[in-house]
């Protein structure tokens, strides 16, 4: 089962710090049919609940001994973040890479916001370092970041990627995955505004703590 918020999420940020305003409209992308918040989050905790449902049965087996400080956090091998121009500037020789130059910061981000939550115990992928560097994209690589968090001993597979459409437009998308199963269990996506470090670092944390961390979105153990 996936989770997945039923409608579009449009970030919109100006140059005052936390400053942000969120759009939320239906999945075809008409600007005139608004979701109420209160709609999409009792359907989110409608998903949420099945998903930690579905994956409470994948790991059944689990030590019962095991302590409570040990259940109220998940293991995940939390991937860079990956890029991917669909603006019609690669057919002229474009590589981007200042774009590319940013990717160690947000995946530093994430997992720095994933580790403090203190609900999340952040893998080491460097074991892995071959089989990862062997991956052309993560974001489409059918689940094979679910085996490579495996053989890590992780119960997670995070992956992410951001996605430029022009210099004024992107989105970014988180993608979860059982590492047992290979199940996607969520993606969370969101779009803003603008092409900086500044608009992709606010779209970062606003993934984390409003899908990610959220009560009313995630299917993480609550401390």
């Amino acid at each position: 089962m996936q989770q997945e918020a039923s409608g579009r999420v449009i970030l919109l940020l100006d140059n005052t710090e936390g400053n942000e305003k969120t759009m939320l409209t239906t999945a075809n992308e008409d600007p005139s049919a608004m979701h109420s918040l209160a709609s999409l989050r009792t359907y989110a905790k409608m998903r949420t609940i099945a998903v930690m449902l579905c994956f409470a049965t994948a790991v059944a087996g689990t030590n019962p001994a095991e302590s409570e400080e040990q259940k109220s956090s998940i293991s995940a091998a939390v991937f860079d973040f990956e890029f991917n121009n669909l603006n019609q500037e690669v057919d002229y020789g474009a590589d981007n890479t200042v774009e590319r130059s940013r990717l160690p910061t947000l995946s530093r981000l994430l997992k720095k916001m994933l580790k403090a939550s203190g609900r999340v115990e952040v893998v080491d992928t460097r074991p892995a370092a071959d089989r990862v560097n062997s991956v052309k994209f993560f974001h489409d690589c059918q689940g094979c970041d679910a085996d490579i968090a495996k053989g890590l001993g992780a119960d997670l597979a995070i992956t992410a990627v951001v996605v430029k459409v022009s210099n004024m437009e992107g989105s970014m998308r988180v993608y979860v995955r059982n590492s047992k199963t290979g199940q996607l269990i969520a993606a969370y996506p969101v779009e803003y505004r603008g092409n900086s470090e500044y608009e992709w670092s606010r779209a970062v944390s606003w993934l984390v703590r409003n899908r990610l961390l959220h009560p009313d979105y995630t299917f993480l153990p609550t401390k």
